[in-house]
């Protein structure tokens, strides 16, 4: 494994602790932008003027789409870098289910006690 495949392992599983959804995606684009200084990481929005051809990341499972991540590189990205923040893209999404799936049984549970 790759020492950025170590880490982003390691990030996943601290992420995967989380129950705040939004703080998991801030926390990691913020890790994995500051992993390199060739790429920068950020989320896809409206208030980002559109670059030419930049490399886009969905964040969705099955069930939601959560968000995009923006890729842009300063230089011709290392071999491998694309697919291994792309797959880390797919594990977040993983755990951000998880977490949505967690705070609506959550709302469930109140709302039976109630």
């Amino acid at each position: 494994m790759t020492e950025l495949g170590h880490e982003l392992f390691l990030l996943m599983v601290t992420l995967s602790q989380l129950r705040d959804s939004e703080r998991t995606l801030a926390l990691f684009v913020d890790a994995v932008d500051a992993w390199s200084p060739d790429v920068d990481v950020s989320l896809a929005g409206a208030d980002q003027p559109e670059e030419p051809e930049p490399e886009l990341l969905p964040v969705a499972s099955a069930r939601q789409r959560f968000a995009e991540l923006r890729l842009r590189f300063r230089n011709p990205p290392q071999p491998g870098i694309v697919e291994l923040l792309r797959n880390a893209a797919q594990m977040l999404a993983l755990v951000l289910d998880k977490q949505a799936r967690d705070a609506e049984a959550e709302r469930r549970q109140a709302a039976l006690e109630e």
